[in-house]
């Protein structure tokens, strides 16, 4: 059974780009609307480019669920950090530390990615490698 958010060590990190500064967090259950909110728009607006269809509706209606990032969170083989711009979600990224090329050169395998289109290009991505 996963531990609760209070029971969750939030190891976080907090850097400064363009004069703002950006606090990254391990996500907790807590954020699971928030990701599920914004994973949504994000593929929504990466996918859609020439609108929706029936099929591209049902898969991201399927998959963008708050039990699917309650079982991220859950599962030890993923990570998710969450970067927060004055307490708002603003991006997010899964990792899996557990990859079979890690080690110390090489690091983690990025599973996702995803950054509001609102805050593109002011540094989260970067940040977010970072961790």
């Amino acid at each position: 059974m996963p531990a609760s958010d209070q029971d969750t060590l939030l190891i976080q990190y907090a850097c400064t780009f363009d004069g703002k500064t950006l606090m990254i967090r391990k996500a907790t259950l807590d954020d699971c609307t928030n990701l599920t909110a914004l994973a949504l728009q994000v593929w929504l607006d990466t996918y859609t480019l020439q609108g929706l269809r029936q099929p591209i509706s049902e898969y991201a209606l399927s998959v963008f669920k708050e039990e699917h990032f309650r079982a991220l969170i859950a599962n030890p083989d993923n990570e998710i950090w969450v970067c927060i711009n004055d307490d708002h979600l603003t991006g997010f990224i899964t990792i899996d530390p557990a990859a079979e090329f890690k080690n110390s050169d090489k690091g983690y395998e990025i599973v996702t990615l995803y950054v509001s289109r609102h805050f593109q290009g002011q540094g989260i991505a970067v940040a977010a490698r970072e961790i």
